[in-house]
């Protein structure tokens, strides 16, 4: 996002160099870096970084978490 934090880019940079790696299934990770693997899974798929994709992504994520809780209320 414009102005985004910290927290942002370094997700987004880190995402971006286990693209670079080449081998995902290696840069598997858990805890705070799962993101960082998801958004890299993406990356890789389209061979395109770009902030607006990655929020693009993000929101996404969003709005199937929140059909999934739909769903489990209905």
């Amino acid at each position: 996002m414009p102005d985004s934090t910290a927290d942002a880019v370094a997700f987004e940079r880190v995402a971006w160099e286990m693209t670079s790696q080449g081998n995902l299934i290696d840069s598997l990770t858990t805890g705070a870096y799962m993101y960082s693997w998801i958004i890299s899974v993406f990356y890789s798929l389209f061979g395109v970084r770009s902030s607006l994709f990655m929020q693009s992504v993000n929101v996404l994520l969003g709005v199937m978490v929140v059909l999934m809780c739909i769903k489990l209320l209905s």
